[in-house]
């Protein structure tokens, strides 16, 4: 749906307008010692579902699972990755809920031999996908009547993609709903790699949707009802942070209105 149309020549279902070069930020521009001196990789969004998926529906092809196998070859076979390596297998928003998808993937997704593949460290960096299963304060406008809370979007997307690495510990306690390992409160307890995640308890990309659009970078409440709705999304937000970390699983969880 999102690449219907004139969407579907856009950046978010298409590489074509991809310029030949774009400046790194953030992490893959820092100056620090151990992470300038390191090979970085971007994978930009095109294919709209989240990295995730791998199957052909309603014209379009959604193949962002095999834009990371491809990517992870290519790191092996021509770029020199190999045993001994430490591979930071991270993203943002929609590059982030990818990664929390593949994180228990990406050694074996390697092409190298099994004993090989154990020599390479694998940690995550999941920044900005501590989604809340929550309703929606109000639907979206006129222009989007299908959208009816994250979780929905979700299970949509799960009913399409051939979405296959579920996590065996989440596919087994969530079989009638497979849909919940592609979604962070449920999927990010079980991701077994050591991973950082990050997210704001204001995440400005949710309430956006809980809102019913209010700004996708900047949204904020307005009136007593977002408020208070704003303020026990960032209670569970807080809450959900801390269940998470447990062992080698950490969290930079701020009250700030932002996201990624």
């Amino acid at each position: 749906e999102r690449c219907g149309g004139e969407r579907r020549s856009s950046h978010l279902c298409s590489s074509r307008a991809w310029p030949a070069e774009r400046e790194a930020t953030g992490v893959l521009a820092s100056p620090h010692p151990r992470l300038g001196a390191a090979n970085k990789i971007l994978v930009p969004y095109c294919t709209s579902d989240a990295h995730m998926g791998d199957a052909a529906a309603f014209g379009l092809e959604f193949r962002g699972a095999a834009v990371v196998r491809a990517v992870l070859h290519d790191l092996v076979t021509t770029r020199g990755l190999g045993p001994g390596a430490r591979l930071l297998f991270g993203g943002v928003s929609a590059g982030a809920r990818g990664a929390m998808v593949h994180l228990d993937y990406v050694r074996g997704m390697l092409p190298l031999p099994r004993e090989a593949r154990r020599r390479v460290e694998v940690r995550g960096l999941i920044d900005s996908a501590m989604w809340l299963d929550d309703p929606p304060l109000r639907p979206w406008a006129s222009t989007r009547k299908s959208f009816f809370g994250l979780a929905n979007a979700t299970a949509n997307v799960a009913s399409f993609a051939n979405v296959t690495h579920l996590g065996e510990e989440c596919a087994e306690e969530h079989a009638d709903e497979l849909w919940r390992c592609l979604f962070g409160a449920y999927r990010l307890l079980s991701v077994r790699t050591p991973y950082l995640a990050v997210g704001s308890q204001f995440d400005t990309y949710q309430l956006d949707n809980d809102f019913g659009g209010c700004g996708h970078w900047g949204c904020r409440p307005s009136g007593p009802e977002e408020e208070a709705f704003a303020w026990r999304f960032a209670d569970e937000t807080a809450a959900l942070a801390r269940s998470l970390a447990v062992g080698e699983r950490y969290v930079y969880s701020s009250r700030c209105h932002r996201h990624a």
